[in-house]
């Protein structure tokens, strides 16, 4: 007879310097149910295999570690390790999940999860509050739906899910009904980027998702080998970044088709977002493309026209005619130099003087991305309205 109430799914490469929180916190629970912990490691170099095997050695009944022999992602390109190894083994009615760089916090955590989903058979996912902490161990924010510090436990649905993107919830926060997943799964769960994001949209478009305000685990940020890491700010993850907020639109239209088309309003709101997020990537990566475009457009030219004729006779403040000579020589003689600032210079990145990066102020005020106004124009009028107050 199973008598397992939760399982615990844990996937684990190369995390010898955290593997033992997530092991203690597993292993700390207190519950009046049975649990066990199903371990996947995907053949770590760094000494994590060994951790483990000791820890399954003093809790034979309790651990069970799959620990390969050969790398299954790079040697055989598998993913979905935790759908492949972990989930397809459990014998719990809920499956909770925590990866091997970060842990629990609370004792308490599991009991107060499957409380509540005892007690609501509407409700297939529960989530908490997570802290995320740096890799010095320093307190970045908290992880919650909508990044707010809630003072009470609330009910949230698929369009907040949807609009709140991958982070809607901490993965070690996760809870669900084992047997709501389907066999097979959709085809939208192998396709996309990451595991977690997929499973929190289809939970969440089967009814309503429980958040408990308690903060029970740690979310590790930028540690080495985890996934925000590897988005850390550079220019090759910028260009990653790209490809996954395109991959995770894909999901988005997948995963919408999936079910017919219902959560379209909120599917279409998400990639706008995710879509301004990538202008702005590739503005990050000095690609002024996003900014260039409104160049192009008759409505924008029409206004620099009318500000260079508003400006032309008492001048532009910030704008030195000299500094932008030097710098832009290419400028025909007779063409105003002010026009030229306007309806081109400061969209290609051109500085109006010497103190006044243009790219770094569009950076600073992404606004501009999508508004298209002149930085040096925006900078002016801001330090009015702030005089003013």
């Amino acid at each position: 007879m199973n008598d397992i109430m939760v399982s615990i799914a844990c996937v684990t490469y190369n995390h010898i310097d955290w593997i033992k929180d997530a092991l203690d916190g597993f292993l700390m629970q207190k519950t009046d149910f049975k649990y066990e912990v199903l371990i996947h490691d995907d053949c770590s170099t760094d000494g994590t295999s060994d951790i483990i095997r000791t820890y399954q050695k003093k809790h034979p009944d309790m651990i069970k570690a799959i620990i390969q022999t050969e790398n299954q992602y790079t040697n055989h390109h598998l993913r979905r390790m935790q759908y492949r190894f972990n989930f397809n083994r459990a014998k719990g009615k809920y499956i909770a999940m925590c990866d091997g760089d970060d842990y629990w916090t609370d004792e308490l955590k599991l009991q107060k999860q499957v409380d509540y989903l005892e007690a609501h058979d509407a409700c297939h996912l529960c989530i908490h509050a997570a802290k995320v902490e740096g890799p010095e161990g320093e307190f970045i924010k908290l992880m919650s739906p909508y990044d707010k510090d809630y003072n009470e436990n609330k009910i949230f649905n698929i369009d907040d899910s949807i609009l709140t993107g991958g982070g809607f919830c901490a993965t070690n926060s996760i809870v669900f009904r084992r047997k709501t997943l389907p066999d097979p799964l959709p085809p939208f769960f192998w396709t996309s980027p990451v595991g977690d994001y997929p499973l929190q949209l289809f939970l969440a478009a089967l009814g309503p998702v429980n958040f408990i305000k308690d903060v029970m685990s740690v979310y590790r940020w930028r540690v080495k080998g985890s996934y925000s890491e590897k988005v850390a700010l550079n220019k090759d993850s910028l260009d990653k970044e790209l490809m996954l907020l395109e991959k995770f639109n894909t999901l988005l239209i997948d995963f919408n088709d999936y079910f017919d088309g219902k959560y379209t309003l909120s599917v279409e709101k998400r990639i706008d977002i995710q879509n301004k997020r990538m202008h702005h990537v590739r503005y990050l990566r000095g690609d002024f493309e996003p900014f260039k475009q409104h160049r192009k457009s008759m409505k924008m030219l029409i206004k620099n026209v009318w500000l260079f004729i508003r400006y032309v006779v008492k001048g532009l403040d910030g704008f030195d005619k000299k500094y932008y000579r030097e710098k832009n020589p290419y400028v025909k003689r007779f063409f105003p130099l002010l026009l030229h600032y306007l309806i081109s210079g400061a969209y290609n990145g051109a500085n109006p003087n010497d103190n006044f990066n243009t790219y770094e102020y569009v950076f600073e005020n992404q606004e501009l991305l999508y508004s298209g106004e002149n930085p040096l124009v925006h900078h002016n009028n801001k330090k009015k309205r702030d005089s003013v107050k």
